[in-house]
Formats: structure tokens, sequence, C-alpha cells
């Protein structure tokens, strides 16, 4: 399983009880109550020595925005992103040594036309 389709899952079986906008994939945000929406971002491996064979640790950022439409507050998505966070914590085996390495953390609120999104940043390693 690769690092990605581990993530995804790992999203999937979260199961938030709302739509999901996955990476790649067509998707209509509904037209009231909230939604999230899955970004990967992999950063580049850290590398653990200077020969070519030496071992590196593969590392990103899952990020998972809790979404809403503008003008209904913020409380619904604001609960949403905790539900999110707490979804996640430090030390989550996602797959194989895929594991979450930070506690995750929330941006403030963005208004992006017809949403309002509050991103959570998933740390992992592998």
């Amino acid at each position: 399983m690769t690092i990605r389709s581990a993530l995804m899952q790992l999203v999937s079986d979260a199961a938030f009880g709302v739509p999901i906008s996955w990476p790649g994939v067509d998707f209509t945000p509904p037209n009231s109550g909230h939604w999230i929406e899955v970004r990967l971002f992999e950063n580049d491996p850290t590398s653990y020595g200077l020969a070519n064979d030496a071992a590196e640790t593969d590392r990103g950022i899952l990020q998972v925005s809790a979404c809403g439409r503008p003008g209904k507050g913020l409380v619904g998505i604001d609960t949403l992103a905790d539900q999110i966070k707490a979804a996640f914590p430090k030390g989550t085996r996602v797959s194989g040594s895929i594991k979450v390495t930070r506690k995750p953390s929330s941006a403030g609120d963005i208004v992006e036309g017809d949403r309002v999104k509050i991103p959570v940043s998933i740390y992992y390693s592998s």
C-alpha cells in the first residue's frame, strides 16, 4: 500500500459523516451542511547519511479541511475541525511504518468564494 493510499484510507475509515472531496476527483459541495476536502503535501525525504543507499524517511502533511458555506457562522465548521484533529492524534499508526508524528494543528478560517474552510494539518512520516 502506498503512503497516499494508506492516508486516504485512514480518512475514509474515520467516517466523519460528511461528504469528502478527494484529490483529483470531481466534487460538487452540498448547498448546505458541511464537507471535508483532502489534500496531500509530500515533502522531500530526510536522508540519514551520505551514501547513495543511506536510509531515508518519507514525510509530509495530510491536510484535511473542514468546510461549509459562508454566512452560516463557524461553529459547525470548527466542531468538524476538532473532530478531525481528535481522529488523528500523535502516534497514530496509519499502515506499516507510516505514523502521525505531531499533534494535528488547525489554521484560521479561510474564505474562498462560495466556501469557508478550516484546514487541519496532520504530519506524517514513514
